[in-house]
């Protein structure tokens, strides 16, 4: 033990502490290092945020407010009728950039209420430009504009008129926003935060029910003879115009809908948004005809409609044409159809198909406008084959569940009809 100690005792004895000279020197160089690990810092905080701001650039310079405005600076009337109006409350949207931003939503809120009051979509801002949304119903309260905001470089933001900084979507500091000159600062309640966030958020997440649209659009054509558009869809069904793109859309490729590249309804068979040469008249409304075959099928499809009154010109000579189509009596013409795209090939352009589905005075004004227009003979029907062909077609397209007949399903309708050949998808 006593060894053990004396080793102990001799090695502390043997340390050098050196000189003062050699401890200035020391100190100097720690000091030097602490300065320069100083400046690294400070260059990467600077830089840190110098990529902060300029990922901030364009959400910076995107606004919203409310404002009141003359209705002839409202550029987007949201299919409202407001020329009796001299001026109209508005949302306003800027952005004041140099790129396009992506998708922007924006929420009106009002604060005393802590209510949504409305809410919008556009697909893209472009640069230097204002969207001038005309917002309607009463004013009053303490209303307040929310954006989320896609920018050019696929970032997600949070905005509000009354707080000048853009959050990064999800950031759990959206509790308390500051502007950037941090003169004031504003704590929202966090349950309100939180249901901003979640309704901001369903303009991402929520889904609406296919088969709940596509009754809706089906019911408003049935009983207005108009197809709603995507604004009334969304104020109908409370929910962002993305999805209900998106579920429009998806309509579109089962089918049930035909669409244009903005996703307005041109047909949803049998019905008809566009003339295509065939009016029907039943006793409450005027529907367009999707071409001689929707129109045939159209008091099939109106229980309410017995009978309507089908009006159109012959293609070739140019005769009027009025024929009463009835639910249970098939009308008793020397008139004939004809339709000349075959069944396999009718999807490819459904809107020409239809409207090249036409009614003549007789064969040899079917072979004149064949002739004319250099066609080929399709296929020629006597209308009481084609009210046949009809009357089944569309059988429970206005109930909830509906489902298109599969082409095997088709071919046997085909046939029960009389229908037969590779001209309805038949082999021989």
């Amino acid at each position: 033990m006593r060894r053990a100690c004396g080793v102990r005792v001799e090695m502390a004895s043997s340390l050098n502490w050196g000189d003062v000279p050699t401890w200035i020197a020391a100190i100097g160089g720690l000091v030097i290092l602490l300065v320069a690990y100083a400046a690294w810092r400070s260059d990467v905080a600077i830089r840190r945020e110098q990529v902060e701001e300029s990922r901030r650039a364009q959400a910076n310079l995107v606004t919203a407010w409310t404002d009141f405005v003359e209705t002839s600076e409202i550029t987007d009337r949201r299919d409202y009728s407001i020329d009796d109006m001299d001026k109209a409350g508005a949302v306003v949207v800027a952005n004041r950039s140099d790129r396009a931003t992506g998708e922007v939503f924006w929420t009106l809120w009002d604060l005393e209420t802590e209510t949504r009051m409305d809410s919008g979509y556009i697909r893209s801002l472009p640069p230097k430009r204002e969207e001038v949304i005309f917002v309607p119903g009463p004013s009053g309260g303490d209303p307040i504009v929310h954006l989320r905001l896609i920018d050019a470089n696929g970032l997600d933001w949070f905005r509000t008129d009354r707080v000048l900084s853009v959050q990064q979507w999800f950031d759990e500091s959206n509790a308390k926003l500051r502007d950037p000159a941090n003169t004031w600062e504003r704590t929202w309640p966090p349950e309100l935060v939180r249901r901003l966030r979640v309704e901001l958020r369903d303009h991402q997440v929520l889904e609406y029910n296919d088969e709940d649209v596509r009754v809706a659009i089906y019911e408003t054509l049935a009983s207005t003879g108009q197809p709603p558009t995507v604004h009334n869809l969304v104020q109908a069904f409370g929910g962002p115009y993305g999805e209900m793109r998106k579920c429009l859309r998806r309509l579109a490729d089962d089918r049930h809908l035909v669409i244009d590249g903005n996703e307005a309804i041109l047909m949803a068979p049998p019905f008809s948004a566009l003339p295509m040469g065939f009016a029907a008249l039943g006793s409450r409304n005027l529907w367009w005809g999707g071409g001689v075959w929707n129109t045939f099928a159209m008091p099939h499809v109106l229980a309410d409609e017995p009978r309507v009154l089908l009006a159109t010109q012959c293609p070739a000579c140019g005769t009027p044409q009025a024929n009463l189509i009835e639910q249970e009596v098939p009308p008793r013409s020397d008139q004939v159809a004809h339709f000349l795209v075959p069944v396999d090939r009718m999807w490819a352009d459904i809107v020409g198909t239809c409207r090249d589905q036409r009614l003549f005075c007789d064969e040899a004004c079917v072979h004149e406008w064949l002739a004319a227009e250099g066609h080929e003979v399709g296929y020629i029907l006597d209308l009481e084959t084609l009210w046949r062909l009809a009357k089944h077609s569309y059988d429970e397209v206005l109930e909830r569940g509906y489902s298109r007949r599969t082409p095997e399903e088709e071919k046997r309708y085909f046939e029960q009809v009389g229908l037969t050949g590779a001209f309805w998808g038949m082999t021989d």
